[in-house]
């Protein structure tokens, strides 16, 4: 393997879905960038991966620790970047450090495969192109600005929400008198991985049938 950074998706949930090359990178790896070594640990301890040398590296140290990257690389070494879950820098830590490197002209590698985003896509029906969003401003203005661009491109638009704010979103969709069909997807690739469609109201009622809204959420506008 060539020096540089080899930016490594890892599994959303299930530990199996985890590519060959993303082991072989691992194993290889001088060092391991991890949102949280904890998560990491498990995951090479889950498929007989030596732990090396993992670095905490997330998005409140990312600019102190930067040049330590850098150098690394510089000297030769291969740094392996993963998130706690699917693909670095997709609304998860990485873009900067991504963005240092290239700038250095430091080669930066994808190693892909899980993404909750491209998943949930392909089941979801859409053909064509789609808006992702990330994840959704916390302000009621956020969500109007979402409404008012679906009504201008009139393309499905996706986005991440969390569980603390999931019911609060569907409430001002069904507030807004919204008229959209949704796709909600919750713990992707998980035990209790589960999906609701319909309309915002029918959305909101299901979730509100739950004792605790638990997992990360991908929602699907279409």
């Amino acid at each position: 393997m060539e020096p540089g950074l080899y930016v490594v998706a890892t599994p959303i949930g299930n530990l199996k879905d985890i590519t060959l090359r993303a082991l072989d990178v691992l194993k290889s790896a001088d060092f391991i960038l991890c949102e949280d070594t904890r998560r990491t640990k498990q995951l090479l301890k889950s498929h007989g991966v030596e732990q090396k040398k993992l670095v905490s590296f997330h998005k409140f140290n990312e600019k102190r620790k930067s040049d330590f990257v850098l150098d690394r690389i510089k000297e030769g070494k291969i740094g392996a970047l993963v998130s706690d879950s699917g693909t670095p820098a997709i609304s998860d830590p990485g873009a900067f450090i991504v963005e240092k490197c290239l700038r250095e002209g430091i080669r930066v590698y994808p190693v892909p495969g899980p993404s909750s985003l491209c998943a949930g896509v392909s089941c979801s029906g859409i053909e064509g192109g789609f808006i992702f969003l990330g994840f959704l401003g916390k302000k009621k203005r956020d969500l109007e600005k979402l409404m008012n661009l679906k009504k201008e491109v009139n393309l499905p638009i996706v986005f991440f929400e969390s569980p603390n704010r999931i019911i609060r979103t569907f409430e001002r969709f069904s507030e807004s008198n919204y008229n959209g069909f949704f796709i909600v997807w919750r713990e992707m690739t998980k035990i209790y991985e589960e999906v609701i469609m319909g309309t915002a109201g029918q959305v909101l009622n299901k979730l509100k049938e739950k004792n605790k809204v638990k997992g990360e959420f991908l929602v699907v506008l279409k």
